[in-house]
């Protein structure tokens, strides 16, 4: 991050420029364009096909797309969009996701909000941040004033109205001449939101807990919205935790070892997939202050590596995974049958 906010604009381009060549030739759904002409393109589906990696012809890191027609072929005209109108084709499963999930409590938000600020006093030169800070502690200032006076402003309960509650998903300053390189680089390389470009503090919970709604397909009971123990695998398919590790350990998971909605392949280490549901809620407000995601997005880009390894050793000596940091983990492991 100091490396990157030394660099000039054009050097950090070069420096980013592999993230958006890394999108060539993959297919993508078209989302959140704002303009009546873009409002009839989200949702088409598309190609990447080109991308100019110069900063003085292509500054906002456009990338050429190809749009499928409905015969199933590509225009031959490619329209450039930007990365964050570009969600990935498998993310449509974000759409509808714990649609039906219980809002937050007031004291709930209250606390995640004290706590994210706590962590991140100060933002330092960082931007983006001080300006993720500062719609925290604007919503923390609405929230104790309005449950001070006990007044309800929805049907939830909750005491502010609906739109108080939603912060822009990828929220940064407008840029100026004064921006920042950094500043710059995350908001040029910002990826697109898997929802609708908004985090609602009342649903910042969503998946580490069942909705009420959706239901375990192994035992196909409710995944009610209480805090039972449930693993979230990468594919985002949820089940109780009893329930994945006794089909694991069956003679057809232990076969397959995948998930038993999709067949994604099941990391070996399943401890890191199961819920904790209070350290991981907290995680989460101090994420967006950190990469400006929304809850879906930090499920969908954060949270599904939670059994990547990163460089760092915890106190044991073991090698860490993204889910460890800023917390301790119990040793459980489920393991495949050996080859």
């Amino acid at each position: 991050m100091e490396a990157l906010a030394n660099m000039s604009k054009e050097q950090a381009y070069q420096f980013t420029a592999g993230a958006s060549q890394a999108m060539m030739n993959k297919q993508f759904r078209i989302a959140h364009l704002t303009s009546n002409k873009g409002q009839l393109l989200n949702g088409k589906i598309c190609r990447v096909s080109s991308f100019i990696s110069q900063y003085r012809t292509n500054p906002d890191m456009r990338l050429g797309c190809t749009i499928r027609q409905e015969d199933g072929t590509e225009s031959n005209t490619p329209i450039s969009f930007k990365a964050c109108n570009l969600v990935s084709v498998e993310g449509n499963i974000m759409q509808n996701l714990m649609s039906a999930s219980e809002p937050l409590s007031d004291e709930k938000i209250i606390q995640g909000l004290k706590q994210g600020l706590q962590q991140h006093e100060g933002g330092g030169e960082r931007g983006d941040l001080n300006h993720r800070i500062n719609l925290y502690k604007n919503a923390l200032k609405d929230l104790e004033v309005a449950t001070n006076s006990k007044r309800s402003g929805n049907s939830n309960g909750n005491a502010l109205e609906d739109d108080q509650y939603c912060l822009p998903c990828g929220a940064s300053p407008a840029p100026d001449d004064n921006e920042n390189t950094f500043d710059w680089a995350m908001r040029t390389n910002k990826p697109a939101c898997v929802g609708n470009n908004k985090l609602d503090l009342r649903l910042m919970d969503l998946g580490l807990k069942g909705d009420g709604v959706a239901t375990c397909d192994i035992c196909t009971l409710t995944l009610d919205t209480s805090e039972t123990r449930l693993v979230t695998l990468p594919c985002v398919h949820q089940f109780h935790t009893s329930c994945i590790e006794e089909w694991l350990q069956s003679d057809l998971g232990r076969r397959n070892w995948n998930c038993p909605t999709c067949r994604h392949i099941v990391p070996n280490n399943l401890t890191t997939y199961m819920i904790r549901y209070k350290a991981e809620l907290r995680n989460r407000f101090q994420e967006f202050l950190l990469s400006g995601f929304c809850h879906k997005c930090i499920l969908w880009i954060m949270e599904r590596k939670r059994n990547e390894e990163i460089p760092a050793l915890d106190e044991s000596g073991e090698q860490m995974t993204m889910n460890q940091v800023g917390q301790m983990q119990e040793k459980v492991y489920a393991f495949p049958p050996s080859k």
